[in-house]
């Protein structure tokens, strides 16, 4: 038995040591810590983009030249000849006021007229006898011409009382209806030219307007039109902006509108900009690449050359579709992570997934 006990210790001290060598070993070779390992992301790779390089605004389809007709002393509309959407002819009459007004004007300024002339004839002749100074006769003269002025114009405000078509159209606005009272220049009928043409007003943000010229090119979409575009070009640019919106209003001439083109049709513009005016600057880049941001900042994971991530600020134009365009942090080339962003700190190494830029 006792020869049974030693042989037990002296097992068990071997084991002991045994464990405690494989102790020293394992310690002496450590395991590569989890965070020293790259870190697997996918990267997509900046790039210009012409089509991201767009313009893109909503606007309005109108008449080059849309003419508001009113009344010159106001009054109350009596009748309209036409309604909304009807094609006029030039000449052709559109409403009338009712004429009491205009008519007892006329009557009125007829007989101030009348006796003025009355008044000159009777101070000519008693000049003419020496019974009236040369004094009188000019007093008498100005009151004549003054009334003679007037009745041309109670003439003329008794015309202005029955409005009529200044052009060939389309009648777009009815401002009242009838019985209703016009204040002196209230718009009452609104006419678009036909013979100036259709042409559609875009508002561009202070940014944009830097960057379009007149000339360039542009692409119209309506959804009336499907997925047919038409073509256009940008033939005003407003030298002041709106003072409410703050936007510039652009005007774009469109090369063959088809038939059925209305004016208050909304649509879209994508506005080609002239290539050296700072478009060409603009990278796309997958939106999902974007960290969090402030404002037209945010932040992305850049990997250079020896796989490092960097985490860098990029200031973004705007999204488009799945994408970001970004002006300023980035150039031509440059890699940034898109997926595995979460895992990674500034300074990391990754293992880009496939081996290259998406």
């Amino acid at each position: 038995m006792r020869g049974l006990a030693i042989r037990l210790r002296c097992t068990a001290l071997m084991l002991s040591l045994a464990l405690t060598s494989g102790s020293a070993a394992f310690a002496q070779s450590p395991a590569k810590a989890p965070q020293d390992r790259p870190i697997p992301v996918r990267v997509a790779t900046a790039a210009p983009s012409a089509e991201a390089s767009l313009v893109i605004s909503t606007g309005t389809v109108l008449y080059k030249r849309e003419v508001a007709l009113s009344f010159k002393t106001g009054g109350v509309v009596k009748a309209y000849a036409v309604d909304v959407g009807d094609e006029v002819r030039a000449g052709q009459a559109l409403v009338n006021a009712d004429p009491t007004d205009v008519s007892g004007r006329r009557g009125e300024a007829e007989a101030a007229f009348a006796q003025a002339k009355a008044n000159l004839e009777r101070a000519q002749q008693l000049a003419a006898g020496g019974f009236a100074s040369e004094a009188r006769v000019e007093d008498a003269k100005t009151a004549f011409q003054r009334a003679q002025a007037a009745l041309n114009s109670a003439k003329f405000d008794e015309t202005r009382a029955a409005l009529s078509s200044p052009t060939d159209g389309v009648v777009l606005i009815r401002h009242a209806e009838a019985g209703q009272q016009m204040a002196p220049g209230a718009p009452v009928v609104t006419i678009g030219d036909a013979r100036s043409g259709l042409i559609m007003q875009v508002p561009i943000s202070d940014r944009d307007i830097v960057r379009i010229r007149s000339g360039d090119t542009v692409r119209v979409r309506m959804a009336g039109l499907g997925r047919t575009a038409l073509t256009g070009r940008v033939t005003r640019l407003a030298a002041k902006a709106d003072r409410v919106s703050g936007a510039f209003d652009v005007e774009v001439t469109l090369d063959a509108p088809p038939q059925g083109l209305r004016s208050g049709l909304i649509a879209e513009a994508a506005i080609a900009p002239t290539l050296g005016n700072g478009s060409e600057a603009l990278l796309a880049i997958p939106a999902i690449a974007l960290l969090e941001g402030r404002g037209d900042i945010a932040y992305v994971f850049r990997i250079d050359a020896q796989g490092v991530a960097t985490r860098v600020a990029v200031v973004v134009e705007r999204l488009f579709g799945e994408n970001a365009l970004i002006r300023q942090g980035l150039k031509a080339g440059d890699q940034v992570v898109t997926a595995g962003a979460p895992y990674l700190r500034n300074g990391q190494r990754v293992a880009i997934a496939g081996g290259g830029g998406q």
